[in-house]
């Protein structure tokens, strides 16, 4: 087999176990939620590859009692995938708990159907509860505490009182035990490891999401208002220090209400996404684009002179106008009004946004669908 087609073949399993994983994960979900259903998918089918793993070891070890204990986990295994699947189908979120479920109870197969305590195998529920804290959020305080407690008891009473192991494993070699006792180790301080690394990997998404949903419009997946006054201010203080020329414009969608009042809310919405994937792509590169509210967007155009910001607004209207937007059967034509408004030192970020509003306003009284610009240098004055 070619490296390539090995490559293949891995990324096609990789590809399965992520559709697996995201399996009735929607955007919809909480943080929160989307965290724990990605946990409860993943870590059955973690525990097939793992149940796999020892099938494939005892039978190289020839102990037919092993890997026949580890037979015996199957059935559990898929259970468990098949139950938690069918829950999603049914948007009927999984527990933390149903997952820990499957967990022990496929450790506690392979414990009394002949592995015993004698290779250590239950040394998976000290690991249990030593991750447990790991994954389970602490807002699950009191079953948190006892989901760990439970595992501690079941590893101490093991400990305490040994269960005893198939014949045949009694008669393996003690040097084959030993490997034995310390794959068991190491696959316990492995689960220890991926459970901190999934648990840092989540709050790293929560945190990146928690940003991005901060700065960002939702609707549009442009910068919001927040964002925007935040650069606003930011350049100004910049160009109040260098004397470089910046512009500002403010657009509104020309009829917005008529679109909602004859197509719906759903397709206002659509109408508004077009009309911010238009301005991104017509946009200068390098300005800042956001959504203002409702059907105002607006364009801070850094180190950018008057003369180019007026270029730079009428290739945006130029842009809507020849691009309708296309939802369902629905063909809407779309156009919008701009106002530009250019910096002047001295010139405060409200009385710029002011300025820009005011040309705005003169764009929608002079008939819609056009450029105005705004008079600011004798207010400045």
């Amino acid at each position: 087999m070619s490296i390539t087609s090995t490559r293949s073949r891995i990324g096609i399993l990789i590809g399965q176990f992520n559709a697996w994983v995201e399996l009735g994960v929607s955007p919809e979900l909480t943080d929160s939620e989307r965290r724990r259903q990605y946990i409860v998918n993943a870590t059955p089918s973690i525990i097939l590859v793992a149940v796999l793993f020892y099938i494939a070891l005892f039978w190289s070890l020839g102990s037919p009692a092993l890997m026949w204990t580890a037979v015996y986990e199957l059935p559990v295994v898929l259970t468990g995938m098949a139950w938690f699947r069918w829950r999603q189908q049914q948007c009927r979120p999984v527990s933390y708990w149903s997952a820990c479920v499957v967990c022990q109870m496929t450790v506690l197969i392979g414990i009394v159907s002949g592995q015993g305590t004698f290779i250590n195998t239950h040394f998976y529920f000290l690991a249990f509860s030593l991750t447990a804290p790991l994954i389970v959020p602490i807002t699950h305080g009191k079953r948190l505490a006892v989901l760990c407690l439970e595992c501690l008891a079941v590893y101490l009473g093991l400990e305490y009182f040994q269960w005893a192991p198939a014949p045949e494993v009694l008669q393996l070699p003690a040097d084959t035990v030993k490997r034995l006792e310390l794959l068991i180790t190491v696959s316990c301080s492995g689960i220890l490891f991926m459970a901190f690394y999934i648990s840092e990997s989540f709050s790293e998404e929560l945190e990146i999401r928690l940003r991005t949903m901060a700065s960002t419009d939702t609707l549009t997946q442009l910068a919001n208002r927040r964002t925007f006054q935040t650069a606003l201010v930011r350049a100004l203080a910049l160009a109040q220090r260098n004397a470089t020329p910046m512009c500002l414009a403010i657009l509104d969608v020309d009829f917005f209400k008529r679109v909602n009042d004859t197509y719906g809310h759903d397709t206002g919405d659509a109408v508004l996404q077009h009309v911010a994937q238009v301005m991104q792509s017509a946009a200068r590169g390098g300005d800042l684009v956001a959504r203002f509210g409702g059907e105002e967007f607006v364009v801070l155009m850094h180190d950018c002179v008057v003369d180019k910001a007026l270029v730079a607004a009428e290739r945006i209207r130029l842009a809507l106008q020849s691009t309708p937007c296309l939802v369902g059967v629905h063909t809407i034509a779309v156009t919008a009004s701009i106002g530009i408004a250019q910096w002047h030192v001295g010139t405060e970020a409200k009385q710029w946004l002011e300025a820009a509003d005011n040309a705005l306003y003169r764009a929608k009284q002079a008939g819609r669908n056009r450029v105005e610009l705004a008079a600011l240098a004798s207010s400045a004055a």
